[in-house]
């Protein structure tokens, strides 16, 4: 399985440049993303969400979140002990 869900996800984490993403959420996200990656267990991903995570009602496999910056959400699956399917939301 794929790290990350999307394009727009792999450019952020990569440092590549998008207009459809601020610069301030973009460090952000890339330095969740970078510790979710590192993640050996589920509660290792809190550090990613300043201490929280949630769980997302009603997905399967289970997705879960960490804020980012006001409406930007990282949402992720925990699969086999790492972090998959990893991708940066606009919720606005």
């Amino acid at each position: 399985m794929q790290p990350f869900a999307d394009e727009r996800t792999d450019d952020v984490f990569n440092g590549r440049h998008r207009k459809d993403v601020p610069e301030s959420v973009a460090r952000r996200a890339a330095t969740q993303i970078d510790i979710l990656l590192a993640a050996t267990k589920l509660e290792d991903c809190r550090i990613a969400g300043r201490g929280r995570i949630a769980k997302r009602q009603n997905t399967e496999p289970p997705t879960f979140c960490c804020n980012t910056e006001g409406q930007w959400w990282v949402t992720f699956q925990w699969q086999l002990g790492k972090a998959v399917s990893i991708k940066l939301e606009d919720t606005g």
